[in-house]
């Protein structure tokens, strides 16, 4: 768990205030811009070749790495959203978008609508521990020690941010604690908190039985892509179950810091192979989990009729965000969600199929003038 200085606002209003199309445009020419400072030759690949590859993909709208991603020597590009058309779902929730990435709004949002979702216990403003309750803690140590007898464990997570960063897990053990599985005392907590600003820390989510016999060091979740169809009732795009490994960032299961995605059948809940992204766009697929030897592939997700129900009801009460990436785990009495996210990653989600093959799906990018 390392301090964080806190994001330089500033910058931040002023991409506020541009309209999203424009900022949409920016990401991918910075994006365009940082692939073309390199080469990134592969070993069975000419620096020639490998150049003519790049141009491709990024005439096409596609970064490079999505070559390998999407085996685009052999499949049909426009089947795919491409990368530059990823960039621009940025507006389809505007101008509602910061709902999303607001994660102490977006929790309140989630109460207030019943839906099951961890608890927020305190905030960390500029280094100090601020309780939901209003409480006023003797110290940070001395609350941290209670809530952590309480509770055994505790999420600390930035109010924004993306992809597992910045999330540390704090557990209770026989000599002091453990953060991200290294042992700790509380007073080093205390002391890392008091140089975060604008971070919570939350209640730990159980995960299914399935989900930690797979892989125990994460809290393993799922992406549930929602849109809504011609007539605005909501419908789930795709669905996959992402894994945490030893390559993966901390204890997340951030697909593009070494994690699975396992695409998940939408009528069954079952699971397909574990796909680890590698470097240029490689991939390996594991029946089983490499670290573990659990079985992924055919393994259902527990109370998946459920999970899809309660998503569509929550998706259908929100109108004014046609379009979210629902991060979801599974428990073994329901479901917890963890947070909506405005502008989905679908490198692990089209890694197993691509979007633009769903016809509904295409349609719901033409309507919102994506495609």
């Amino acid at each position: 768990m390392k301090s964080e200085k806190p994001s330089r606002r500033p910058i931040r209003l002023a991409i506020n205030r541009m309209p999203p199309e424009a900022v949409g445009r920016i990401k991918w020419a910075t994006r365009v811009v940082r692939e073309l400072r390199g080469i990134n030759v592969q070993a069975e690949t000419s620096p020639q070749e490998t150049w003519r590859r790049k141009l491709w993909c990024l005439r096409h709208g596609f970064l490079p790495t999505s070559w390998n991603l999407y085996a685009l020597g052999e499949n049909d590009f426009r089947d795919y959203l491409s990368d530059r058309e990823r960039e621009m779902t940025w507006v389809l929730n505007w101008p509602f978008a910061a709902i999303l990435d607001d994660k102490l709004g977006f929790y309140y949002l989630l109460k207030q609508l019943g839906v099951p979702t961890p608890d927020i216990l305190a905030l960390v403003l500029h280094g100090r521990l601020e309780p939901l309750d209003g409480s006023q803690p003797v110290g940070t140590a001395e609350w941290l020690g209670d809530h952590l007898d309480a509770l055994g464990c505790l999420v600390i997570k930035p109010i924004w941010g993306s992809k597992g960063k910045g999330v540390s897990i704090v557990e209770r053990s026989d000599d002091g604690c453990r953060v991200d599985g290294r042992e700790a005392t509380l007073a080093e907590v205390e002391r890392r908190l008091s140089g975060m600003d604008r971070y919570m820390l939350t209640t730990y989510a159980e995960q299914a039985a399935y989900a930690r016999e797979i892989f125990p060091g994460a809290a393993n979740s799922m992406r549930i892509l929602t849109m809504r169809d011609a007539d605005r009732r909501p419908f789930i795009a795709t669905a996959v179950h992402r894994f945490g490994s030893h390559r993966s960032n901390g204890p997340v299961d951030a697909w593009a810091g070494g994690g699975l995605s396992a695409a998940i059948d939408l009528e069954t809940g079952e699971m397909s192979a574990g796909v680890a992204s590698l470097e240029f766009g490689a991939m390996q697929r594991h029946d089983r989990h490499p670290d573990t030897g659990s079985q992924i592939a055919g393994t259902r997700v527990t109370g998946w009729d459920g999970i899809r129900a309660g998503i569509l009801e929550l998706a259908s009460k929100l109108p004014y965000l046609p379009y979210i990436g629902w991060d979801v785990i599974a428990t073994d009495s329901g479901y917890l969600v963890i947070e909506g996210n405005k502008q989905s990653d679908v490198g692990l989600l089209q890694v197993h199929r691509p979007l633009l093959s769903d016809g509904r799906v295409r349609a719901f990018y033409e309507r919102e003038g994506i495609l």
